[in-house]
């Protein structure tokens, strides 16, 4: 990664990306954070006789790029600029394939970024506080696109998970006509542990009957694909949790059904310290390899605090704890806001028990969890967790 926080794309990545999109010819192509050069480097191999347009903010980037591709318009540019497109010397609608890995940054304060939305249709989908750089990029991009150009960018997890861009991803499926998402493996970029994606559009392609969901493995092979309804694109676009989702069993009820209470922790690990007080957190899961929690004693804190016994506690977040599962048998330990406490009728704690902590559980949960690097299960998500209950 850079100064710009721009992470770069390993070959295996550049050449699934640029091999796995439909456009079969190509007369202009265009990388607008070329980077190391390797998205260009895949695109050249495929599209021979494209013209090639390519823009960095990094010199150093400009003047490999240079080297590597003489024939090609390599321009050093602020590609968040609302002006990119006369900066780079390509009309708007020109390009008929873009690729891009743009950087991950807030761009709340970017002057022109509600016009760069706007002109990619995009300016009422996406709150100004939630703008991101890489939301930055797939507008520009589009901009840059003809009608019907493809598109095939990387993006963080939260892009494709978190339910703040739920309205966005309706937007890219609607109005874009986002046909494919590939999960790529985590830690696939180099001093990072971000879980990222591809997304495939056609600019103002319209939507589709069904949206292609499949995993990559570290060479650059698919996974077997799994289809998806638009509506269910607009929830969430990993294809590992709709992959896990598929395969779970249909006669199961989930947490919402049962009536279930996920409450999540009040105080911050910091302050329960300063507190002293008994408390429970991601870290005490450890403590209780069997999964039952005993606090001695019976500490009067409100009900809102604590978990009692017959509480089940799951991790909240976290980069290498979301499988952990225990239940409290004694004592009430006041649980951090890491820490999700469940509550359900006593009929069905068993039942809830068993599926939370057994092997499709755990993973269940792993792959429900959104984030980029230290992984976050959300509380609606985790009511949908099925569970199998006796008949």
């Amino acid at each position: 990664m850079n100064a710009w926080a721009q992470f770069y794309t390993p070959q295996s990545a550049g050449q699934l990306l640029v091999r796995t999109m439909h456009s079969e010819q190509a007369d202009t192509v265009v990388d607008i954070g070329v980077g190391g050069g390797q998205l260009l480097r895949a695109a050249r191999a495929r599209w021979q006789d494209a013209r090639l347009y390519a823009a960095d903010i990094d010199p150093r980037h400009v003047k490999a790029a240079r080297n590597c591709f003489p024939e090609a318009v390599c321009r050093k540019l602020n590609a968040l600029h609302v002006c990119l497109p006369a900066k780079l010397g390509l009309e708007e609608g020109q390009a008929d394939v873009a690729v891009c890995n743009p950087p991950y940054l807030p761009a709340t304060d970017l002057p022109g970024v509600h016009d760069i939305l706007r002109a990619a249709d995009l300016h009422d989908c996406i709150s100004a506080k939630r703008v991101t750089t890489e939301i930055v990029f797939i507008a520009q991009n589009l901009r840059l696109l003809r009608p019907g150009g493809e598109l095939a960018v990387i993006v963080p997890d939260g892009l494709a998970t978190h339910s703040h861009y739920a309205e966005l991803r309706q937007a890219l499926c609607e109005r874009h006509g986002l046909y494919r998402v590939i999960q790529l493996p985590d830690r696939f970029f180099a001093g990072t542990e971000a879980r990222t994606h591809i997304f495939y559009l056609r600019k103002q392609g319209g939507a589709s009957s069904t949206i292609r969901l499949a995993g990559a493995t570290p060479n650059g092979d698919l996974t077997e694909e799994v289809a998806i309804a638009p509506d269910s694109a607009r929830e969430r676009l990993d294809y590992s949790f709709h992959a896990h989702a598929e395969a779970a069993p249909s006669t199961a009820v989930n947490l919402r059904d049962l009536g279930a209470e996920i409450a999540r922790g009040l105080f911050t690990h910091q302050e329960c310290r300063k507190l002293t007080i008994p408390y429970f957190h991601t870290t005490d899961f450890k403590r209780f390899p069997n999964g039952r929690v005993a606090y001695p004693g019976h500490v009067d804190h409100p009900e809102r605090w604590v978990a009692r016994a017959g509480d089940i506690l799951v991790p909240r977040v976290g980069a290498r704890c979301l499988h952990y599962t225990a239940k409290v048998v004694s004592g009430l330990p006041v649980f951090t806001d890491c820490v999700y406490r469940i509550r359900v009728a006593a009929r069905w704690r068993q039942a809830v028990w068993k599926a939370l902590s057994s092997e499709a559980g755990r993973e269940w949960r792993i792959q429900a969890a959104h984030g980029v690097c230290a992984r976050v299960l959300g509380k609606e998500v985790l009511l949908n967790f099925p569970i199998r209950v006796a008949e």
